[in-house]
This record gives structure tokens, C-alpha cells and sequence, in this order.
């Protein structure tokens, strides 16, 4: 698993989110980015707190649990 530091894709989140009557700007500094490599697969995650839970078969999006 990789932290994305500074990175581009919550910038473009935190543009895109501009249009919201109740957006924050603070509210995505918070997040963070990882992205996570399979043997054929890469799966990014943005969020608050991610686990890797073991080494599994299943395909990339069941192999981490968000919380």
C-alpha cells in the first residue's frame, strides 16, 4: 500500500465539489490516497482510514474494507 502525499486526484475532488451549496474545503483535507497493487490489479483508495485486511483471491475491490 502507497500514500499518495499532495495529491492531485483531492484537488480535483475538492474542485469538482465547489459547486455544493455546503462545501468545505477543510472537509477533504482530512482524506488521504493510497493506492494499492495486485498482481494484475491497482485499486485507489480516498478516504479517512483503510485496512488491508490479508492476502486474499478476490478481486481488488473486495480485498480492502473501508471504514
Amino acid at each position: 500500500m502507497y500514500w499518495v502525499e499532495d495529491s492531485p486526484f483531492i484537488a480535483q475532488l475538492e474542485r469538482r465539489n465547489r459547486v455544493h451549496p455546503y462545501h468545505s474545503a477543510e472537509h477533504l483535507k482530512r482524506y488521504r490516497h493510497w493506492i494499492i497493487t495486485f498482481q494484475d490489479d491497482t485499486l485507489e483508495v480516498v478516504g479517512t482510514i483503510a485496512r488491508v485486511m490479508g492476502e486474499s483471491e478476490p478481486p481488488p475491490s473486495q480485498a480492502v474494507i473501508l471504514s
